[in-house]
């Protein structure tokens, strides 16, 4: 009885440790896919230019290699579906990181050129941008939703459907 007992509360703590690391991961890695979403979006509004380069570019790959540290380090922890929602974020923060740089690239072009491709080249360039921090937009609001019900998280009375 008293062996059942200990066996009993000693799965409890570490369930318990468990959450507190799955909740923390889960904080962190909702955290940096925000920021990402944040600079991505910053980015698709404001007009490229290379004074962008070390904010935005600088700030993206930071966070690009948190998302990936984490990845690699809670891999074990993280529930499936956050992961693979996170895992994407992860590739499409570095699509972003790689877009943004071809849009620089193009207006450097365009600017020296002022050719009918190259302000094409922008254009197509700045769309694509633009989609692809759509994909990462949803794919946040997915894993802030999922994250929540994994940790059992109400919505918040504002937050409720009416």
């Amino acid at each position: 009885e008293e062996q059942n007992r200990a066996t009993i509360e000693e799965l409890s703590r570490r369930q318990a440790a468990l959450f507190d690391e799955q909740h923390s991961s889960l904080k962190t890695i909702a955290t940096l896919i925000y920021k990402s979403r944040n600079i991505a979006r910053a980015i698709c509004t404001e007009p490229p230019d290379d004074s962008q380069k070390p904010c935005a570019e600088d700030r993206l790959e930071s966070c690009h290699g948190a998302i990936e540290a984490l990845l690699y380090e809670d891999r074990a922890i993280l529930p499936d579906t956050c992961f693979r929602l996170a895992h994407s974020a992860k590739h499409s923060v570095a699509q972003l990181l790689s877009m943004h740089r071809e849009v620089r690239s193009a207006m450097r072009d365009y600017k020296q050129s002022e050719s009918r491709s190259d302000s094409r080249r922008v254009e197509e360039t700045l769309l694509a941008l633009t989609r692809e921090f759509e994909k990462l937009d949803h794919m946040y609001t997915a894993l802030v939703a999922d994250i929540r019900s994994t940790l059992s998280v109400a919505e918040s009375p504002n937050h409720l459907p009416r």
